[in-house]
């Protein structure tokens, strides 16, 4: 038994087997993920009737009916993802910049066909493909 002689180390005693008490309790998913959270990000765009995420960081992707419903399976798909303890994590986030084309028959007409900056249509190439296996 543990013998106090003042309210101070009563207090102290009490604080003492609480947070022993709080060591020897298991640890649940709300703890760990409160221990271990991190930020990422999410990409989300219309694809027909449906919207697709996508976590770069992990390379993860989703899909469901409602912008809100593909990132809450997003995160639930990246939360699985993420107990397997081989799961790579990057640890810086990744670069995301944005970048304009040109818009399609303009940039080939601008370009000039043949040039080196023209890229050959699947035809094109399949056909040169031919030739030189002739």
């Amino acid at each position: 038994m543990l013998s106090v002689s003042s309210p101070a180390q009563v207090h102290e005693a009490a604080a003492s087997r609480a947070a022993t008490d709080r060591e020897r309790m298991p640890k649940y998913p709300e703890d760990l993920a409160s221990d271990r959270s991190m930020r990422l990000s999410a990409v989300i765009r219309k694809e027909g009737d449906l919207y697709a995420s996508w976590c770069p960081e992990l390379d993860i992707a989703s899909q469901w009916k409602t912008e809100e419903e593909a990132l809450s399976n997003l995160k639930e798909a990246v939360e699985l993802y993420l107990e397997d303890e081989d799961a790579a994590v990057p640890d810086t986030p990744p670069v995301i910049k944005t970048f304009e084309v040109e818009d399609g028959m303009d940039a080939r007409a601008r370009r000039g066909k043949g040039s080196l900056g023209a890229v050959p249509n699947l035809r094109e190439f399949q056909r040169s493909e031919r030739l030189w296996d002739e």
